[in-house]
């Protein structure tokens, strides 16, 4: 069973169309027992940086939070901002401290086009990964962002898109995964990806 982490912060009722669509077992929690008994764990993210972060602040112990997330008996899924949060700190309305799992910060997407970031867009990848099974390479995702994760080190890079330069997309650090897009937005390849994830 898939838990989702229930905060105000999420947008939750697509991701939860999307895992009903897919006939895949799921609940929503704000327990961190729950989530202890967990194999998979989807953070998914609308809004700031800053705000999810309070959100998370308010439902759980952060270091406890971290130590789940990380462990080996987890598969992690963050989502947009759920993506985000996982690096060491964001940029967004102010300097925040982020969950420091994938070493990285969150700034403005540096571009001369509109921001925000809205609309289909081309994730491109040259590692294998089981979240990217049977998934193109060069498959549009649905994107809605202004904010860009920057890892420190490349290795945790899976999935780039360019929107003037290039921005991350997909990150990996061994059983935690993160999207920049929103797959239960992205249709078809979005489904893909959700049912790649809760089979890993």
């Amino acid at each position: 069973m898939i838990n989702i982490l229930d905060t105000s912060a999420s947008n939750i009722k697509s991701l939860c169309n999307a895992l009903e669509h897919l006939n895949i077992k799921f609940r929503k929690t704000k327990k961190i027992e729950d989530l202890k008994k967990a194999t998979h764990i989807i953070l998914p993210g609308v809004g700031s940086y800053k705000n999810l972060i309070e959100e998370l602040k308010k439902n759980y112990i952060l270091d406890e939070l971290k130590i789940l997330i990380q462990s080996q008996n987890t598969i992690f899924l963050g989502i947009c901002v759920g993506m985000q949060v996982l690096s060491t700190v964001g940029h967004e309305i102010e300097k925040t401290k982020g969950l420091n799992i994938i070493k990285g910060n969150v700034k403005k997407i540096n571009t001369n086009l509109k921001l925000p970031h809205v609309g289909w867009n081309s994730v491109f990848f040259d590692q294998k990964s089981p979240l990217l099974e049977n998934i193109e390479n060069g498959t549009e995702f649905y994107f809605t962002h202004s904010y860009e994760f920057i890892p420190e080190f490349t290795e945790n890079i899976l999935g780039m898109t360019f929107y003037d330069n290039k921005i991350t997309s997909i990150i990996q650090n061994k059983n935690i995964f993160g999207v920049q897009f929103h797959p239960e937005k992205s249709q078809e390849p979005g489904l893909k990806l959700i049912s790649n994830f809760s089979k890993i």
